[in-house]
């Protein structure tokens, strides 16, 4: 029983490095000024644009309301 306690615990360190290595390897990837980089950064923009916001009952619409 601890032995498979263990090798399921080096199992997920192993899933885990696997993981890190693949996010270095796109952040390298992104470090190029490359169309796959600007790509990226433009679906990022995209998803964490704010385009109306409620507060209470107020609705707020476009930059202008949003920043004031």
């Amino acid at each position: 029983m601890e032995a498979k306690t263990e090798f399921q615990k080096l199992k997920k360190m192993e899933s885990i490095e696997w993981k890190q290595r693949s996010r270095v390897q796109e952040i390298e990837a992104d470090d190029r000024n490359t169309a796959y980089f600007h790509k990226r950064a433009n679906t990022r923009q995209r998803i964490n644009f704010i385009s109306k916001i409620q507060v209470g009952k107020n609705n707020f619409e476009g930059k202008t309301d949003i920043i004031h």
